[in-house]
C-alpha cells in the first residue's frame, strides 16, 4: 500500500524527529496505511498516544534528542520538533544523505500570506527568520557552507529580499556582491532583460561596470518559485560575458517546477515546500 507521498514504504525505515502533536499525526497517518513499515520516533518526550504505540511495540521510541548521524538507514524522515533550527538541521542532514524529508511549517520562521501582494498570490514572508538572530545565523552558515569549497568570483542578488542574505554571504566568502535591480533604479549604464509574469511583464537591470568577462557568478535570491526572475538574470549576466555557475535560494518551491528553466545548473535551497 502507498502512503500519500506516493512512495512505497514497505520494508522501509521512517524516522520522525519530535514527539508532539504534529509528530503524532505523522505517525498515525503512516500506521493507518497498514504498510509493513518500521517507524522510529526520536524525542526526549512524546505524547501519550505515541507512548502507548511504543508500549504496544507498534513503533520504536528512542528517548533522546536529535544528533547528527541518527538518520542513518532511514528511507523517509519527518522533522517535527518545535525548533526551526533543529528541523533545519534534520533537513540538511537528510539532503546530504539523499533521504526523503518532510519539514513541518513553522509560522514563526516563514509565514504564508494569501492574496498578497495581489489576489491569488501566496506570499512567503521571511521576516520571522530575520528577527531571530539564531535562525538567520544558521541560514548564513548553511548557505556559505554550500559554496565554501567552490570557485565563485562573485554573487549576484535579486532585489530586494535577496540582498538581505547575499550581503553577509559575500562578506563571509570574501567575494564581490552584484546588485540586480528593477528597471530604473540604477544610475549608470546597464544591461537589462525583460521577462513575463503571471500578471504582466517585468524588467531587471545590472550595471555593466559590475560584470567582468569570464567571471563565475552565483545567483542568489530569498525564494525560488518558477525560476523566471533568476533565468532572466542569467541571460542578462551573459550579456557581459559572465558565466552563471548555479542558483541558490533560502526557500524553494519545487512544485512550481523551477527546474524546467534552471535545471541545467545546480540549484541549492535550505527550505523546500512540496505544495502550497
Amino acid at each position: 500500500m502507498l502512503y500519500p507521498l506516493n512512495v512505497d514504504l514497505t520494508g522501509q525505515l521512517v524516522i520522525v524527529i519530535g514527539g508532539g502533536r504534529v509528530a503524532e499525526r505523522k505517525v498515525v497517518g503512516i500506521l493507518a496505511t497498514r504498510t509493513d513499515v518500521d517507524v522510529c520516533v526520536i524525542a526526549p518526550a512524546v505524547t501519550e498516544p505515541l507512548r502507548m504505540l511504543a508500549d504496544s511495540e507498534q513503533i520504536d521510541w528512542q528517548e533522546e534528542c536529535y544528533t547528527k548521524g541518527i538518520l542513518e538507514g532511514a528511507f523517509l524522515v519527518y522533522a517535527a520538533t518545535d525548533s526551526p533550527e533543529v528541523n533545519a538541521e534534520v533537513a540538511f542532514e537528510a539532503k546530504e544523505r539523499g533521504i526523503l524529508v518532510n519539514v513541518i511549517d513553522d509560522p514563526r520562521a516563514v509565514r504564508k500570506i494569501p492574496d498578497f501582494p495581489k489576489k491569488g498570490i501566496l506570499f512567503y514572508d521571511i521576516t520571522g527568520l530575520l528577527i531571530n538572530p539564531e535562525a538567520f545565523h544558521y541560514c548564513l552558515d548553511k548557505l556559505t557552507g554550500f559554496y565554501k569549497d567552490e570557485k565563485i568570483d562573485a554573487v549576484a542578488a535579486i532585489e530586494s529580499r535577496g540582498f538581505i542574505f547575499a550581503a553577509p554571504f559575500a562578506d563571509r566568502l570574501g567575494i564581490p556582491l552584484i546588485l540586480i535591480r528593477k528597471k530604473g533604479k540604477l544610475p549608470g549604464e546597464t544591461y537589462s532583460c525583460s521577462y513575463d509574469l503571471e500578471y504582466g511583464q517585468a524588467t531587471i537591470e545590472v550595471h555593466t561596470s559590475d560584470i567582468q568577462k569570464g567571471q563565475r557568478i552565483l545567483l542568489l535570491d530569498d525564494l525560488i518559485a518558477t525560476g523566471g526572475t533568476l533565468n532572466a538574470a542569467r541571460k542578462m549576466l551573459k550579456q557581459g560575458g559572465a558565466e552563471v555557475v548555479g542558483f541558490c535560494g533560502v526557500i524553494g518551491l519545487p512544485f512550481l517546477h523551477y527546474d524546467k528553466l534552471l535545471g541545467d545548473l545546480p540549484i541549492k535551497t535550505l527550505i523546500e515546500y512540496d505544495s502550497e
